[in-house]
């Protein structure tokens, strides 16, 4: 990670307020796109780590059988919970929880959006590791990601706080883990979104 993982929750504490209302239309769709991949049946338990806001969550709820939030950050765990509560949905938990230690035990489904991207590469690849450790079937990872090489002059990126994975090296992690990619929809030439089914 580029920053210690206080300073990273504390940044997010810090625009919780403002961020379901500061997005670009590529986040949005990258959002949209990992709620329809993930795809679950009444079910199913989902996971939807670096929840931020809940916005992931609280529209799988509909669908899943239940759902966990987990992120870093208290202030935007408390924006999930109020959204949760103003929906009246009862079949979500937010708590605190991370990639390395998301705090389930057992799920059937792993969503991420936008979250991966704030951990070194070798890190990404042991939490693939650990989501197949607690039983998923499925992760829809939606994130920063490298097509091809960014364009430095203009990134959508911010390289400061950011870390994103070329598509490649998130390809073999999925693979290194036992899950199977199945799909990989490309939104921007640094976003994606990218699907793996346990083999």
């Amino acid at each position: 990670m580029n920053e210690k993982i206080e300073e990273h929750a504390s940044r997010f504490d810090e625009i919780a307020d403002e961020y379901d209302d500061d997005q670009k239309i590529e986040y949005l769709r990258c959002l949209e796109t990992v709620v329809e991949k993930a795809d679950p049946s009444s079910n199913d338990v989902v996971l939807d780590v670096g929840t931020g806001t809940g916005e992931v969550a609280v529209k799988l709820a509909s669908k899943a059988s239940f759902v966990f939030g987990r992120d870093i950050s208290e202030g935007m765990l408390e924006k999930a919970i109020e959204k949760s509560k103003k929906l009246g949905i009862d079949n979500v938990d937010f708590g605190v929880g991370s990639f390395h230690s998301p705090n389930v035990r057992s799920i059937d489904i792993v969503v991420s959006n936008f979250a991966l991207h704030h951990v070194e590469d070798e890190e990404k690849h042991k939490a693939i590791e650990i989501f197949k450790e607690i039983g998923a079937e499925k992760v829809v990872l939606g994130d920063l990601m490298f097509f091809s090489e960014p364009d430095m002059e203009d990134p959508f990126h911010k390289p400061e706080v950011d870390n994103p994975a070329y598509v490649s090296e998130l390809v073999i992690a999925f693979t290194e883990a036992g899950y199977a990619v199945t799909d990989l929809i490309k939104i921007h030439n640094e976003i994606g979104v990218l699907v793996g089914k346990k083999i």
